[in-house]
Order: structure tokens, then C-alpha cells, then sequence
């Protein structure tokens, strides 16, 4: 993996984003240009809508270090964009990152509206009110501009997510809220690693703290302890009566809640069965085992054993091998709990610090 550090030691405070490109909207690994910081086009305090980043980054699996953003009285803010609106962001790692802000706080972005987010993979702290994700504050689809949300996929977060608000937060390792008015959100292959610590707040979880209208979570993980007051959960916080689901999904993480924590959902309103496992020797106070509040359905402990065996995730509802080659998990029998074959090279690349021996997790 390429790195482009931005202070070494240290990190280089941004308050703007760079038009990321001299000759265009589009990043590509060989433009540098965004290192310079020197354009004030998508300043992060940029009040109007007109002002917002609609081109593409590709960061082509480059690895940006060291960004820090500390604007803790402003809403929407990100490490590398305020809100992209109908954006393309893909193949780019954040690492060591620091991003302060107030309402819709992530380390890409505070609000992701519209678009492509795929191949992104975030570490360091996160910090803010309400609506805080480790990748984006908020994932909206909504077409008022003509910018359907058209992918959100193979995301991972090993940030630090944080607030201290005492109310309705909406907070989540991956996205603090989603959901929209158009189209439903589909979003699959999200993975958080890092502790998302909350313990004021309301709707929080590993994956997404609010699961709002359309959104749905499929063929996702957690494996961070997820603290917070009510409905808290492993993988959504609230999965609300006009959400689409939770499917092929597992959590590893500690809860701790108030009230209405599950290992799965913290608060299931909606009428859709959960299919999910959750490691049986994690604690949880202020819960109930696979969902907080709610029915719970197809959702069950496994041992730390029965997790790193392939039968126990069969074929023909989770798409599993061995390789990962042609599925979307892969597992090692016997060795680590199943990883998103989008992220192997992510995974191998790196020295172990977590639950998956021998691989970054």
C-alpha cells in the first residue's frame, strides 16, 4: 500500500479541502496537488450547497496520513470533504486521523449525499455531537439534485468514534445515520473494528446508529465495543419500522447500555426477520442477547469456535470460501472469524491487533 504522509511526526491541520486536482475534479495516485491545501473551493465552513465537492477521488489505494480537522462549533465535517453531494469516493485508506466537529462528523466526510462511496478504509479519532460515523457522519439518498445514491459498499472503520451528547445522537462505527427518502440504501460489505464510545447517547452501534428509512445492512461485521445509553447495538442501534433489514451479518463486540442493547439491534422495529450471530462469551449490560427490543429472529450465539468454522455460515445463505475469490467472505477454518474478501490484501498486509490472527483486522 502507497502512503502519502502529510506530517511526519505529527499532523497537518487542514480547516479547507483542496480542489484536489489543477486540471479537474478527479484524484488519481499520481496528483499531488491536494497536498498543497491551497484552495478554499470546499472550505469546510462553505455555507451553500453550490459549494459542495460533486467530483471524484480515487485514491487508487493510497494510504493519506496524519489529516487532522478541528472545528468542534461546525456541522458537517470531514477529513477529506465537508458533504460531497452525488460524489464519487473510492480506494483510499485514512490513517491517523483526527476529526472534531459538532452535528454530521466523519473522518471522509459529514454528509454523504448521493453517489459512490466504496474501497474506504479509515483509523485514528472521530469526535462529535450528533450524527458521528467513523467513515461518514451521515449517507443520505435523496435525489433532489438528480444524484441517486448508487453504491455504498466495502467500507471499514478502525477509528475511535465519540460524543458526549446526552440525547438523540446517532452514532455508529461505520455511519452515524442512514436512510433517505429515494432510493432505498443498500448498503453490504461494512466492517468496524473501533470502539464507538457514547455513553450519553441514543441509537448507537457498531455499523450504523440509526438505521433509518430504506436503508439496509447485509454481509457485515463488528468486532468494537459499542457504548452507549439507549438501543444499542452490535451492527444498528435503531433499525426502524420503515428500514429493509439486517441480513448475514456478525458482531464480537462487547454492549453497554442503559437499556435496549442486543448484540444485533439494539431496538428492531421493523417487521423484517434478522439473520446474525454474535460471539457467546461477549458481555452486554442493559440488554438482551441478540436484540435489545423487539422480535428476535434467526439471530444466535456461536463460540469463538463455531465462528472460525465455514459450516457454521452455510453456502446457501452467505456467499463463503475458503479463497474468497468468487464470494464476498473468506475464512481461514480453525484460524480468525470470516473477513470481507474485498479487504484480504487490507487485512494481510498489515501486523495483527485484533481478533483476526495474524491479519489486520
Amino acid at each position: 500500500m502507497s502512503s502519502i504522509n502529510l506530517a511526519e511526526p505529527g499532523h497537518a491541520e487542514i480547516k479547507s479541502v483542496c480542489d484536489m486536482n489543477s486540471d479537474g475534479d478527479t484524484v488519481d495516485a499520481g496528483d499531488k496537488k491536494c497536498l498543497e491545501l491551497s484552495s478554499t473551493k470546499y472550505l469546510a465552513s462553505a455555507p451553500e450547497r453550490s459549494t459542495w465537492f460533486t467530483g471524484v477521488i480515487d485514491g487508487s489505494g493510497y494510504k493519506f496520513s496524519n489529516l487532522r480537522v478541528n472545528l468542534p462549533t461546525l456541522d458537517q465535517v470531514g477529513a477529506l470533504v465537508r458533504a460531497p453531494w452525488g460524489a464519487v469516493i473510492r480506494d483510499t485508506h485514512l490513517d491517523k486521523i483526527s476529526v472534531n466537529g459538532r452535528d454530521r462528523v466523519g473522518a471522509v466526510s459529514g454528509w454523504f449525499d448521493g453517489g459512490v462511496l466504496k474501497g474506504v478504509t479509515t483509523r485514528g479519532h472521530v469526535k462529535g455531537r450528533a450524527r458521528v460515523g467513523g467513515v461518514a457522519g451521515e449517507v443520505n439518498a435523496s435525489d433532489t439534485a438528480g444524484y441517486p445514491l448508487r453504491k455504498v459498499s466495502v467500507l471499514m472503520n478502525l477509528a475511535t468514534v465519540q460524543s458526549t451528547y446526552n440525547d438523540l445522537c446517532g452514532v455508529g462505527g461505520v455511519f452515524g445515520v442512514a436512510g433517505g427518502d429515494y432510493p432505498a440504501i443498500s448498503m453490504d460489505q461494512l466492517a468496524n473494528h473501533g470502539e464507538v464510545q457514547a455513553g450519553s447517547c441514543v441509537w448507537v452501534a457498531g455499523v450504523v446508529g440509526l438505521q433509518g428509512n430504506g436503508a439496509k445492512i447485509s454481509d457485515s461485521y463488528n468486532l468494537g465495543r459499542i457504548a452507549g445509553r439507549l438501543a444499542v447495538g452490535g451492527i444498528s442501534g435503531l433499525e426502524t419500522n420503515t428500514a429493509k433489514g439486517v441480513n448475514n451479518v456478525y458482531s464480537t463486540g462487547s454492549i453497554v447500555a442503559v437499556t435496549s442493547g442486543g448484540f444485533i439491534v439494539g431496538e428492531h422495529q421493523s417487521t423484517l426477520a434478522l439473520k446474525g450471530f454474535y460471539l457467546n462469551t461477549a458481555t452486554i449490560s442493559g440488554g438482551n442477547d441478540g436484540v435489545g427490543v423487539g422480535v428476535n429472529s434467526n439471530t444466535a450465539a456461536k463460540t469463538a469456535v463455531q465462528l472460525k468454522t465455514q459450516s457454521t455460515f452455510p453456502s446457501t445463505i452467505w456467499s463463503i470460501s475458503t479463497a474468497g475469490t468468487s464470494t464476498l467472505w473468506y475464512i481461514e477454518p480453525n484460524v480468525s472469524y470470516p473477513g470481507l474478501s474485498a479487504l484480504k490484501t487490507f487485512y494481510e498486509a498489515c501486523p495483527a491487533i485484533g481478533a483476526l490472527p495474524g491479519k489486520c483486522p
